[in-house]
């Protein structure tokens, strides 16, 4: 999910990975890792 900085909350875009995240996120110089139930994910910017 990416967020618009403000005061009110608004969504500028939402991925579903279809399956549940099963860990905290890490961060790896300016890329994120998402490990879910059967995949790693590396996001990058």
């Amino acid at each position: 999910m990416r967020k618009q900085p403000g005061k009110t909350l608004q969504i500028l875009a939402q991925n579903d990975l279809g399956e549940r995240s099963l860990a905290s996120y890490a961060v790896i110089g300016s890329d994120l890792l998402i490990r879910t139930e059967g995949n790693l994910y590396r996001v990058k910017k």
